[in-house]
């Protein structure tokens, strides 16, 4: 079984929204100008992808990233004499190699959780080794176990359970409804009606529910959803909060949601329920821009703050434009 790569680099570091506020780079501004300030961030940018997060440091290379940073040999070589000081501690220089103090102190977590999950990873190796068992083993006998539990419930669900359609209106057809309430204890019925009605009623153009196939992952997802909130009046709340958020029904971005996407995954259904894709007001009653875990959703992006989207915007991965959708 081979083992994982060592991963000893990052892909991105966090940029404080004050960074232009620090003492020692009000230092290296007041130096060299602004070229300071953008020698010094694309520095920690070479480290941050560097091995260890430190770059090998010889006349060559010091040639090499000045003609990189579009300034002179003896400029480059003045700024990295400034940023070693001891007053200032930006970067240092030990054994041919340059590194940042404040970055590995600031990586150092990153670091920690990397050494813990390969630990973790070869102590379940080990386990494995010492019971005869292979990963591959043990992996095709949960996907069978899995599988032939699966193929049970679908019978089961098959035989107690008629397919539900659901007319474009908001009743459903007797004849091939689902029952009010499952084997399983899941008003399918009752929630593929209100998800209907509610569209009419808060004039959303979200897609409408044609039918629910107990042998679909829409019905899994729906038995899922209700056995972790299992009260028609919390489902009342999602479908409404659903059916009149303007983010949700394709007014604000590109993305569209469903009843698929907002029943999918616990983490959708708990913040749509929680007013995370509500429709967010000004003073005056206007509607404003997305928030943050909408801007996070359109952009499938993990961004965590204002600060992290301005780096993201600075390294063209967003567009200032789309950014100017974005409300705090």
């Amino acid at each position: 079984m081979a083992g994982r790569n060592k991963k000893d680099n990052a892909d991105y570091f966090s940029h404080d929204a004050d960074a232009s506020s620090d003492e020692k780079i009000l230092y290296l501004e007041s130096l060299f100008g602004h070229t300071g300030y953008a020698v010094y961030f694309k520095m920690l940018e070479c480290m941050t992808r560097a091995e260890g997060f430190k770059l090998e440091w010889n006349e060559i290379k010091k040639s090499i990233y000045a003609s990189k940073f579009g300034i002179s040999v003896t400029e480059f070589d003045r700024f990295i004499t400034e940023c070693c000081r001891k007053e200032v501690g930006a970067f240092k220089i030990e054994d041919g190699e340059i590194f940042s103090p404040g970055l590995l102190k600031r990586l150092q977590p990153l670091i920690d959780k990397r050494e813990y999950n390969r630990n973790k990873y070869q102590q379940q190796k080990q386990a494995v080794s010492d019971s005869s068992i292979s990963v591959t083993e043990m992996t095709q006998r949960k996907g069978k176990e899995r599988k032939g539990k699966e193929r049970k419930e679908e019978k089961r669900e098959e035989e107690s359970s008629t397919q539900s359609e659901l007319t474009s209106g908001t009743t459903v057809p007797e004849a091939v409804s689902l029952p009010a309430t499952s084997n399983n204890g899941v008003p399918a019925k009752k929630i593929a009606e209100l998800w209907n009605s509610k569209q009419v009623e808060n004039g959303s153009t979200l897609p409408k529910l044609a039918k629910i196939n107990p042998k679909t992952q829409r019905y899994r997802h729906l038995r899922a959803r209700w056995n972790e909130h299992p009260d028609m009046q919390t489902w009342e709340l999602v479908v409404d909060k659903a059916t009149k958020s303007d983010f949700l029904n394709g007014r604000v971005a590109k993305f569209q949601a469903s009843f698929d996407w907002v029943v999918k995954s616990a983490d959708n259904f708990t913040k749509t329920l929680e007013g995370n894709y509500d429709n967010k007001k000004d003073k005056a009653g206007s509607a404003t821009g997305m928030t943050l875990e909408q801007f996070k959703e359109e952009f499938n992006m993990e961004i965590d703050s204002l600060s992290e989207l301005e780096y993201w915007v600075g390294k063209g991965t967003i567009r200032a434009d789309q950014k100017r959708r974005f409300q705090q």
